[in-house]
C-alpha cells in the first residue's frame, strides 16, 4: 500500500482527536516520512511518521485499536506523550505506570484524558522554546523507575 494511502487510512480509522492532530501536523509543516500497516495489516494496525525540518518527528501508532503518540524532539530520543507531558508540566501523575486497571479494556487513545489536538502543539512549542533535554531526560528516568517498581511489586520481586 502506498504511503499516502496508509496515511488516508489512518485518518479514516482515527477518532476525531487523532484526526485533528494529524491534520494540524500537516497544516504546520510536518511531512509524511514513513508509514506502515493499513487496513490489511493485523488488527488494522498503522504507523504514521511525520517530520518537520529534519528536527522534529511525530509518530502516531494504532496498535490493536489503541492510538499512541511519540515525539522525537531535535537532538533527543523519542519519548511517549505522557513522558513529555510530565516533563513540560511537572505533573508526575502522568508517569503512573498503572493509571488504568489491568482488568479493564485499555482506552482507545493513550494517555487517557489527554486531548492530543491541544497537547501536541503545546509540547512542540515548549520543546522548541529552549533547552529541554534535562527536563525530558529526568521525566524519562522517572517513567522507567516507576514501571520497574510497579512490575517488581506486582511480581513480588525485591
Amino acid at each position: 500500500m502506498a504511503t499516502n494511502e496508509v496515511f488516508e487510512y489512518a485518518r479514516e480509522a482515527a477518532n476525531d482527536d487523532v484526526r485533528a492532530t494529524l491534520d494540524w501536523l500537516v497544516a504546520n509543516g510536518f511531512v509524511l516520512e514513513r508509514t506502515a500497516g493499513g487496513p490489511d495489516a493485523g488488527f488494522g494496525d498503522v504507523v504514521v511518521e511525520l517530520a518537520r525540518g529534519g528536527a522534529e518527528t511525530v509518530t502516531i501508532v494504532r496498535d490493536r485499536s489503541q492510538w499512541t503518540c511519540d515525539i522525537q524532539p531535535d537532538g533527543m530520543n523519542t519519548q511517549p506523550l505522557d513522558v513529555l507531558l510530565a516533563a513540560m508540566t511537572g505533573d508526575q501523575r502522568a508517569l503512573d505506570p498503572a493509571p488504568w486497571p489491568l482488568e479493564e479494556p485499555l482506552p482507545g487513545q493513550w494517555p487517557p484524558g489527554v486531548a492530543w489536538r491541544d497537547a501536541v502543539p503545546a509540547l512542540l512549542e515548549w520543546l522548541s522554546s529552549g533547552p529541554r533535554a534535562a527536563d525530558v531526560n529526568a521525566a524519562a528516568d522517572q517513567w522507567r523507575l516507576a514501571r520497574k517498581k510497579y512490575w517488581q511489586d506486582r511480581l513480588g520481586e525485591a
